[in-house]
């Protein structure tokens, strides 16, 4: 072996060792730490859902910020229960009708920045999920809160009339911003749906009652505000990530 003044002699320069300060290795443990405490709470957050939705229990998300809570439905649940509060069978709906172990009914409100946040989510699960779960729209228009909500809910009605429910629910949430009635006629445009019959629709308030009833029926159901999901007739409340509706989905496949 070679040792250090057979080096010095050779005129060889030992490459330096290169050693990390105290700093880095605190920034490298840092980081690493907040990495598994991420995982930890992604992991515990799906199976608290899971568990909590599969015995009836209800989750609340009310102090993540992602929930809007409607004055008005407060306190007004009923002591009783009817499914058809919840899945109405001329709700606007997608997916398979039959095999489907797993029923997802949303109820939202189009000029909720919550439940905007969670559409792209719901989309992305329908183009993965349309042989095995079915997806029901009911619609939770928070007037007091959001003004333009409920003629957007109504405009969408319309839209369904015509079977075009879906690219015009697309169109609402990509424009939140702008949903005057000049807004949602131009959106019915663009969806491909017969101007004529869809501005009379929405001027003549066709489709009013039928959402109040959305509305109604929410509120009979526990429904406090949007978004609010009921996964297999059980409720969960607020905005809820990809990965976390991936493994309820797995969950209640089993």
């Amino acid at each position: 072996m070679i040792d250090e003044q057979q080096l010095n002699q050779l005129n060889i320069k030992r490459a330096p060792v290169r050693r990390m300060n105290t700093t880095s290795k605190w920034i490298i443990f840092c980081v690493l730490a907040v990495a598994a405490a991420f995982g930890v709470v992604v992991g515990w957050r799906t199976w608290y859902f899971y568990k909590l939705v599969k015995s009836g229990s209800q989750v609340r998300l009310a102090h993540t910020g992602n929930f809007t809570v409607s004055p008005r439905a407060r306190g007004f649940a009923s002591s009783s229960f009817e499914a058809a509060w919840i899945d109405r069978a001329a709700a606007p709906a997608f997916g398979s009708q039959e095999n489907t172990s797993i029923t997802i009914v949303q109820f939202a409100d189009f000029e909720c920045p919550f439940s905007r946040d969670t559409y792209g989510t719901i989309r992305e699960l329908m183009t993965t999920h349309e042989k095995d779960v079915r997806f029901v729209f009911r619609h939770f228009p928070i007037a007091e809160v959001h003004p333009h909500a409920l003629k957007a809910s109504e405009a969408a009605s319309c839209a369904n009339d015509q079977g075009k429910f879906w690219a015009y629910y697309d169109k609402l949430f990509q424009n939140q911003s702008q949903l005057e009635n000049a807004d949602l006629k131009r959106y019915a445009k663009e969806a491909g749906l017969a101007s004529s019959a869809f501005n009379a629709c929405l001027d003549g308030g066709v489709h009013y009652k039928e959402v109040m009833q959305d509305y109604q029926d929410g509120v009979r159901a526990g429904v406090r505000g949007t978004p609010t999901f009921f996964v297999n007739g059980q409720k969960v409340e607020g905005v809820i990530t990809l990965p976390e509706w991936e493994k309820l989905i797995t969950y209640f496949k089993k």
